[in-house]
């Protein structure tokens, strides 16, 4: 993981889809070396991850490939991406077809859905300065019509910096009803980038009597940077 590297010793090796998905392409053979294959959060659809579930579908309904086993693993699995690895329509050895496991989770946190409408309604003081609302329209195609994937990136990108003044703006009304810790899933690190900015000059802005302790997590940066996270906040500080 990160910077360890893969020992020949190792019982279970931890890779992006994009990297196994390049090293069966080299070395179809490379997955003999596997017992079990785990594909978590399936649900995140990427191509990489499209084209890497249908190559292990193909080679995995083959006989020589009936010791071996894939595990995937979703919170949220939709029934059509479970019926996909059923190999109905492939020569199937016996013992190929899929179990399910289904573990009923908890958690001590209620968990609500809000969406841009309901941010308005219930955190008016959001909208209440600052740039103009972001064009959720523009983003995106109009009907019967179709839009090019430069020119759709691009208004993405937009949208995206856009909507980062009111992030900030919003983890500071949870700061205010005292909420204490945030965690912000962002596109990129140029978002994650973008919202801490935002961030420090909302909190300048409204004369907050404490600033945040921001870490922005990703692959690309030094893991030193983050380590922090799981010290516990000092007094008074809300990240």
């Amino acid at each position: 993981v990160g910077n360890d590297r893969k020992d020949s010793r190792a019982a279970v090796v931890y890779v992006t889809a994009g990297h196994l998905l390049e090293a069966l392409v080299h070395n179809p053979r490379h997955l003999e070396s596997f017992s079990h294959i785990v594909l978590d959060e399936v649900h995140e659809r990427f191509v990489e991850a499209d084209f890497l579930m249908a190559l292990l579908r193909l080679a995995l309904s083959r006989p020589e490939t009936i010791h071996q086993r894939i595990v995937v693993m979703s919170a949220t699995l939709q029934k059509a991406l479970g019926d996909f690895f059923r190999p109905i329509l492939l020569p199937a050895p016996a013992g190929a077809e899929p179990g399910s496991l289904t573990l009923p989770g908890s958690t001590p946190f209620e968990v609500r859905d809000y969406f841009w409408e309901d941010i308005r309604r219930e955190w008016p003081d959001v909208f209440a300065w600052g740039p103009k609302e972001p064009s959720f329209a523009e983003a995106l195609p109009s009907k019967g019509k179709t839009m090019k994937p430069r020119i759709r990136s691009d208004q993405l990108t937009k949208l995206c910096k856009d909507l980062a003044p009111f992030c900030a703006s919003l983890l500071c009304e949870l700061f205010k009803q005292g909420i204490k810790i945030a965690l912000v899933f962002l596109p990129g690190l140029d978002q994650m980038k973008e919202v801490a900015e935002q961030l420090e000059k909302k909190v300048i802005d409204l004369r907050l009597s404490t600033k945040p302790e921001v870490f922005l997590m990703h692959s690309a940066l030094d893991e030193e940077t983050y380590q922090g996270v799981l010290d516990p906040a000092p007094e008074g500080v809300w990240r």
